[in-house]
């Protein structure tokens, strides 16, 4: 504890990308409040107004400048760990940003307030009695103009520091930042009813007999209010009154009587069904329970490979109830919120209200509630996808990784560019928690590091139950076309399984990764194409919208009858996406309930879970889809999968695409027959010989990733060498070209052969600025990674202090996914 006359200064980490933090001088009536993890208000420049994170406290002066002094402090306790500050400079240093790209990400939009922020009355804002006269003279204000900026507040107050007012205004319910109002806010409570719990069993039975001379419907509503209560721990209103038909004035003329109370529960903490005991474990997921416990003994990450539909899931939940009961927490983490939906039940029914979801689909509101009930301690198990590494944990137990090969973990803009898998395993060290990877097709690095020593795996080669694994047969669509047994882009063969199927009541999934109708519009004449403006790609049609769209910049064309270069009209559609394999199917199969399952029709949480429940419930029987509805569901009517064209994924130039294309495959193939009567895959290719699609075939992963780990060791790629990638941009090519050349030059000088480019990339300019690569190899165990980091920001700098080059983006991404 620092003494109140003190000259104290702290280190203030602030939401900006900038190359270090900021020190301030503290008052000397603040000093006893000042603490790490606190967030304080600080000006920056001449007149913004941030909220920041006190990093560091010291009483050595800063010299060379006149430093300012904080203006306020926001919070009674620290908002932010120690761990957690550690962790995001990890985070800064490893993949090359900022603290304060690392800040922004990690914060909750609640936390995060700035002088621009946008501030509005809530849209159930009702008025409270104990205001002040400034937080009236707000509310007062917003009532007319509907919302402002704090930093116009401030102006009007004439009052610099309007934080705490702007925060005690949102804690009270009144005020919502403009973040807020873009989201679907939920209230935070919900209205539940029970019987008056002071009521002996005596006393009510007398209660039911008086009614049933007096009122046969209130006795009817009281007595299905008990029943509920012995099902649920809690019984929300407006669905007990939805389903058992009630009405609101039986409800209240009960209250009237004491004979129930009406009560508000938080809405995360509402939950209809009470926490049930775990179901066994079958003796092979006995065994490889046992197995995973053995290597957390030794301190080391365990990586689970088991096949699709062997029952993954339960191994994860009875390791987590065993943390649980340790008093400590669990992080589980999943690729892609439509994961979620599933797994919440599941979750929900085995953990009850110890467990929270949070991912982008849910509101700030609802972000911001799940942080302070994991940092109150309230809950145990974060279920998540790759942001939730940055909740505030405290006594983290356990780390699962479910589907820990997909590339969706990595983030790709903005900074940071982090892998969730390779942040959540330093973040279990920091912790001292174990670390489970989970994939029934492991990426290549988790297959090396078992081989090396650094992880050890633990298998389930069975599937759970007596599901078979599916049949899978290979369609060669060359000779399929020769001998005429194409209808569009579906074999004969795949037509007759998929009304085969149908007949017996059973769905289908059909797989196609190409969203929209067609991906290119070509002209038979010139072979003009319908091109964005902004960026160096085909236009890809879609028929819901009736336009041609970017999926790079969102760029929008009005659709062509002709051809803009020569005039024809003899413009032809090429290729295949979801939509318009959704219009062949909905001709081949005219009374199937037909959906698709893509970006585009399903995006948000909500909608994705719609769409799944329906399918569970049979409404559906046949979905077309991309890669969204290739992980992680469990389809109990599912029988048929088929992928359109599996050379699309197969050809694309990145030296992960066998790896890649055999992950996908394998995971969609995955979906078919997961109960008694096995499924079957039908893959359509123009390469039946391909080593992914015999590996597809064989269900044999060892020798494809020996073949791919040999071509990665010969030509230098991960996980033998690692990869930086720089990506250069800017408006004017010959700028790009030439701070491109520089910096390669630069790098050239200590790294040599290890620099490639600049080269262009396969889209070469996106939203009008054009762009160049450079990629840097190193082997890790002859090159310090510190060092090759160090040398990469003094390039960067180098090309900055350039007066021409100045305005340049570089920006760096340590181990890319191309």
């Amino acid at each position: 504890m620092f003494n109140e006359r003190n000259t104290l200064f702290v280190d203030v980490l602030l939401p900006l990308a900038m190359p270090v933090n900021l020190t301030y001088r503290v008052p000397f009536e603040l000093n006893e409040l000042v603490t790490i993890g606190k967030r304080v208000v600080v000006q920056v420049g001449k007149k913004k107004l941030y909220a920041g994170i006190v990093a560091k406290i010291t009483e050595t002066v800063p010299s060379g400048y006149e430093v300012k002094y904080i203006i306020s402090v926001l919070d009674d306790v620290p908002v932010v760990t120690n761990i957690q500050l550690e962790f995001w400079k990890w985070i800064s240093e490893y993949y090359l940003c900022t603290q304060g790209e690392v800040m922004k990400a990690a914060l909750p939009a609640a936390l995060r307030l700035e002088s621009e922020s946008l501030v509005a009355l809530t849209e159930d804002y009702n008025s409270v009695a104990e205001l002040d006269e400034k937080e009236n003279f707000v509310i007062e204000y917003l009532e007319k103009v509907g919302e402002t900026t704090i930093s116009n507040l401030a102006l009007l107050l004439n009052k610099q520091n309007i934080h705490n007012l702007i925060k005690s205004l949102y804690q009270k319910g009144i005020v919502i930042l403009k973040e807020d109002i873009s989201d679907n806010y939920k209230p935070k409570f919900i209205s539940c009813l029970r019987i008056n719990p002071a009521f002996s069993d005596i006393e009510l039975n007398d209660i039911f007999n008086n009614l049933e001379k007096k009122s046969k419907k209130q006795l009817e509503s009281l007595m299905n209010l008990y029943s509920w209560q012995s099902k649920c721990n809690v019984v929300e209103k407006s669905k007990f009154i939805k389903e058992n038909g009630v009405s609101s004035g039986i409800i209240d003329t009960l209250a009237k009587k004491d004979y129930i109370e009406i009560y508000k529960i938080e809405k995360f903490f509402l939950n209809d069904v009470k926490a049930e005991k775990l179901p066994e474990l079958t003796p092979n997921q006995n065994t490889a329970f046992e197995e995973i416990e053995k290597v957390f003994s030794k301190d080391k990450i365990c990586l689970l490979h088991g096949v699709t539909s062997s029952g993954k899931t339960h191994i994860y939940f009875k390791l987590i109830e065993k943390v649980v009961n340790e008093g400590k927490e669990v992080l589980y983490i999943v690729p892609e919120m439509a994961l979620t939906a599933q797994l919440v039940n599941r979750f929900k029914k085995y953990f009850g209200n110890i467990v929270e979801i949070t991912h982008s689909g849910y509101s700030i509101n609802e972000r911001f509630e799940t942080w302070n009930h994991l940092s109150e301690g309230k809950i145990k198990i974060i279920l998540g996808v790759r942001s939730s590494v940055f909740m505030p944990f405290k006594k983290l137990g356990l780390v699962i990784i479910d589907e820990e090969h997909e590339s969706t973990l990595k983030q790709q803009d903005p900074a940071p560019r982090y892998h969730a898998r390779d942040c959540a395993t330093m973040l279990a060290k920091m912790f001292n928690a174990k670390v489970l990877l989970g994939s029934a097709t492991p990426s290549i690095e988790s297959w090396y590091n078992v081989q090396t020593g650094k992880y050890d795996k633990v298998c389930l080669t069975e599937r759970f139950g007596d599901s078979k694994h599916p049949k899978i047969d290979i369609i060669n669509l060359s000779e399929a076309q020769k001998t005429n047994r194409m209808k569009g882009p579906f074999s004969t063969q795949l037509l007759e399984e998929i009304k085969n199927v149908l007949e017996r009541q059973k769905q289908v999934i059909i797989f196609q990764n190409r969203r929209g109708y067609v991906p290119v519009t070509e002209c038979s004449i010139c072979g003009w194409i319908p091109r964005c403006v902004n960026c160096d790609v085909s236009l890809t049609y879609f028929n819901s919208t009736q336009n041609y769209r970017c999926s790079f910049c969102g760029f929008k064309k009005d659709i062509v009858n002709k051809c803009e270069s020569c005039g024809s009209t003899r413009l032809k559609l090429m290729g295949y996406g979801t939509e318009r394999l959704e219009e062949e199917l909905k001709i081949f199969f005219p009374d199937s309930k037909i959906i698709r399952f893509d970006s585009e029709s399903a995006k948000n949480h909500r909608q994705q879970e719609k769409i799944i429940k329906s399918f569970e419930n049979k409404e559906i029987d046949i979905i077309v889809g991309t890669q969204m509805i290739s992980k992680g569901f469990d389809f109990e009517n599912l029988e048929l999968v088929g992928i359109v064209n599996a050379d699309h994924s197969i050809n694309f130039p990145d030296f992960r695409s066998a790896e890649r294309s055999f992950q996908l495959f394998t995971q969609v193939s995955g979906r078919a027959g997961r109960r008694i009567k096995p499924g079957k895959v039908i893959v359509q290719t123009y390469q039946p010989w391909h080593k992914v699609i015999e590996a597809l075939k064989n269900s044999n992963i060892t020798d494809l990733y020996d073949r791919e780990l040999g071509e990665r060791l010969k030509f230098n790629y991960p996980p033998y060498f690692r990869i930086i990638r720089l990506t250069i941009k800017h408006p004017e090519n010959i700028i790009v070209i030439k701070a491109s050349d520089i910096l390669a030059l630069h790098l050239k000088n200590y790294l040599k052969e290890n620099v490639l480019g600049p080269e262009s990339p396969y889209i070469s300019r996106i939203r009008n600025y054009y762009i160049k690569q450079i990629i840097v190899k190193f082997d890790p165990k002859i090159n310090s990674t510190s060092k090759i980091r160090n040398l990469i920001n003094n390039s960067i700098l180098k090309i900055k202090s350039i007066k021409e080059l100045k305005s340049v983006i570089i920006t760096p991404d340590v181990d890319p996914y191309f």
